[in-house]
C-alpha cells in the first residue's frame, strides 16, 4: 500500500541476471490497482516520526511488516491525563515489537511477542503527543549462528488498536 500524490506515477521493472544472462524467453504480468485509500489501512510511507500516520482512538488499522526491517510510526494526542491501551495482533513468520514513545523521544512503554502471538499493554499518560512504533521483534528472530534474521510478511496484516480509558 503506497499513497501517491496527485499527478503522474511510474513503475520501474528491472531484470536480474541469473546464470550470467537475462531470461528473455519468459514473460511476466504486472498488475496495479488504484483505489481510494481506506481509513482503516496504514499509509506508506510511515517509516519515521515525520511520516507518522494519525492513530484515532477506538479505530483498528491494518498494516504490514514489509519490506524486511520495516518500521511503522503512528501518532496520537492526549488532551488530558488518561490510561491508554495499545493492542497489536500477531502475524505469521514475524515477531513484533511495539514501543510507545513520548514527544521527547523517550520510550514510556513497550512490548515484544513471537510470530503469530498478539501483544497488548496499557500505560497511564500525561497530556501530550505520543507515537506508537511497530516493527519486527529482532530479539526473537534467530537465523544462522544465532544472529537476528530480518523477516517480512506482505500477505498478512497486523491490526493495531488504540483505546483511551
Amino acid at each position: 500500500n503506497v499513497s501517491l500524490p496527485v499527478g503522474d506515477a511510474y513503475v520501474r521493472v528491472s531484470a536480474t541476471k541469473k546464470g550470467g544472462g537475462y531470461n528473455i524467453d519468459e514473460t511476466y504480468e504486472l498488475a496495479v490497482t488504484l483505489r481510494a485509500a481506506p481509513d482503516d489501512e496504514e499509509r506508506e510511507p510511515n517509516g519515521s516520526d515525520k511520516q507518522a500516520n494519525e492513530l484515532a482512538p477506538g479505530k483498528t488499522l491494518l498494516a504490514y511488516i514489509h519490506p524486511k526491517k520495516d518500521r511503522d510510526f503512528y501518532q496520537f494526542v492526549l488532551a488530558d491525563e488518561k490510561k491508554v491501551v495499545v493492542s497489536v495482533t500477531g502475524i505469521a513468520k514475524v515477531g513484533i515489537a511495539v514501543s510507545l514513545v513520548d514527544e521527547k523521544g523517550a520510550t514510556v512503554a513497550d512490548g515484544r511477542a513471537p510470530a503469530g502471538q498478539d501483544l497488548s499493554f496499557d500505560k497511564k499518560l500525561a497530556a501530550g503527543t505520543y507515537r506508537v512504533v511497530v516493527e519486527q521483534n529482532l530479539q526473537l528472530a534467530k537465523g544462522k549462528r544465532g544472529k537476528p534474521r530480518a523477516e517480512s510478511n506482505p500477505r498478512d496484516p497486523y491490526k493495531l488498536t488504540l483505546k483511551i480509558e
